[in-house]
């Protein structure tokens, strides 16, 4: 696993593990540590869940003209 200084699982290699790209070992110690309830990774994991599904969704729509004009 790659493991940043404090121990938790990297940014990184929470997202080789969604994505199924870590290797065998990496991802067994990543769900290793996940499974022993680390809130910090779960966080990290949840958080880049929510941005590959908002990716995923598209753009926002676009703001109603008159909140346009009002921020311009």
């Amino acid at each position: 696993m790659t493991a940043r200084s404090d121990g938790h699982v990297s940014w990184r290699s929470l997202i080789d593990r969604r994505d199924r790209r870590l290797g065998a070992a990496r991802s067994a110690a990543a769900e290793a540590h996940l499974e022993t309830g680390c809130a910090v990774c779960d966080d990290v994991a949840a958080t880049i869940e929510s941005l590959i599904t908002a990716i995923a969704d598209g753009p926002p729509p676009a703001p109603p003209r008159h909140a346009v004009n009002a921020a311009i």
